[in-house]
């Protein structure tokens, strides 16, 4: 027997699949229902100068690492240290080849930090290239005793290409100046991005670091009168520090003011 051209066995047929496929479909049922958990895509780790966005701060005291951090590759040896803090202590750093930190390859003293939340520790020494490196922040509680966050780790690249020591121009050496502020200016060199001048009584030890981006700079604190000065410059490309240049030598008049 046919209906409208199509058989009964046939149509028989295609109702009982339709009923089955109704019978097998998985129906929410009230209560029982339950909801597809989203998919959630976990992305590698990855080094990043400036972390975009910001991580929100955790509440309290301790230091949050930000980069470099899960173990990634850096291309230089002396990476910039980024952390997140919120409160105003002295703040110290390690840096070890071991997670326990036993082994501590540099160390930066307890400083303060004015700015914030978001701090910044750039390295003014060349730590050794394909190593990996821990690192931690930690605020000094008492006296001698730190509150370390969680270490974070990196990996040093190659040396590279670092650039050479550069010329130092004014003063020439064994100038007197007649500002305890002097003016120093040196070489601009193709690729530095900072540079690193050292000062100190000649004799003595270079006690201070001043940084800047620029082939010049203002002391920026008044140095003593009718005292010799030594100082020194080196500079920063993308792969690290250089060398030191020459030393020359500054005399501070004795009527020299601090303007």
């Amino acid at each position: 027997m046919r209906l409208g051209g199509i058989s009964l066995r046939r149509s028989l047929l295609l109702i009982a699949v339709v009923l089955l496929l109704l019978f097998l479909w998985p129906w929410p049922m009230g209560s029982l229902a339950q909801s597809t958990p989203p998919f959630v895509v976990h992305l590698p780790c990855v080094y990043s100068p400036v972390p975009t966005p910001t991580p929100t701060l955790i509440p309290g005291d301790v230091p949050v690492l930000l980069s470099p951090a899960c173990g990634s590759n850096v291309t230089t040896v002396a990476p910039e240290l980024v952390w997140l803090a919120a409160g105003t202590y002295w703040y110290g750093v390690d840096i070890a080849t071991d997670s326990s930190f036993t082994q501590v390859a540099a160390r930066i003293s307890p400083r303060s930090y004015l700015t914030g939340p978001e701090r910044r520790t750039p390295l003014l020494i060349n730590l050794q290239p394909g190593v990996q490196y821990y690192w931690r922040v930690g605020y000094e509680a008492t006296p001698g005793s730190f509150v370390w966050s969680l270490p974070e780790s990196f990996v040093t690249g190659d040396m590279g290409d670092l650039p050479r020591a550069p010329m130092l121009v004014l003063p020439e050496s064994g100038t007197t100046v007649y500002s305890l502020k002097p003016h120093l200016t040196w070489e601009q060199l193709a690729g530095a991005d900072m540079y690193l001048v050292t000062l100190g009584v000649n004799g003595n030890s270079f006690t201070y670091n001043i940084l800047s981006p620029y082939p010049e700079l203002n002391v920026p604190f008044p140095l003593l009168a009718g005292r010799t000065y030594a100082w020194r410059v080196k500079a920063r490309n993308a792969s690290g520090w250089g060398p030191d240049s020459t030393v020359q030598l500054l005399v501070t008049a004795q009527n020299a003011m601090a303007d």
